[in-house]
């Protein structure tokens, strides 16, 4: 079996794409600014997701 693509979870996308791009020598294939980055990985792809912060206070939504 053959792994065709990977996604992992970033909590802080910005900090994360130079260490793939710069320090692993990965290829940048696609930014999504603050959301989303590919990068090709030898004949796979690698997507890496910001992951969504936690809201504080819980939402409460109101039905009229």
């Amino acid at each position: 079996m053959k792994l065709d693509s990977a996604v992992f979870y970033s909590n802080d996308l910005i900090i994360t794409i130079p260490f793939y791009r710069d320090t692993l020598g990965l290829e940048v294939n696609y930014i999504q600014e603050n959301r989303f980055a590919s990068f090709n990985f030898e004949n796979s792809k690698l997507g890496i997701k910001q992951k969504k912060k936690k809201e504080k206070f819980q939402v409460i939504k109101q039905f009229l």
